[in-house]
């Protein structure tokens, strides 16, 4: 697996005195943000039939029941903003750290843009 992400630290701190490699750590970071999706890539719901006269191939279909309720229930899946969610990937492995440019080297995917800094968090759950 290629190496994903570096985290930088503060100035002030260096990274040996709080990683050192083969270390696991959680990472949070805001994943990457898609804009405004359908239902069929935001939820991953199934399309309509291409053909024999359907009108809705990529349209969501019923949101609900009728005049009971007679309305649609909270957290119904519907098309909307996808990503830009702050998210937590558990049980990284550090590969490398390098004190000369206070970088810490992990293994694994990382939420978020390429080199944007994300936060680590030891797996004793000592924020760093």
């Amino acid at each position: 697996m290629p190496l994903s992400l570096s985290l930088s630290l503060t100035h002030s701190s260096h990274v040996e005195l709080h990683y050192t490699e083969g270390d696991l750590v959680d990472v949070s970071g805001i994943t990457i943000g898609k804009g405004f999706q359908g239902g069929i890539k935001r939820h991953n719901f199934k399309r309509g039939p291409m053909t024999h006269g359907s009108k809705s191939h990529r349209a969501l279909g019923s949101i609900g029941a009728g005049t009971t309720p007679g309305r649609v229930y909270k957290g119904k899946k519907m098309p909307g903003r996808m990503g830009g969610t702050k998210r937590k990937i558990r049980k990284l492995k550090i590969v490398k750290v390098d004190d000369e440019l206070n970088v810490v080297m992990i293994k694994g995917a990382v939420p978020g843009i390429k080199l944007k800094m994300g936060r680590g968090r030891k797996r004793n759950n000592k924020v760093v």
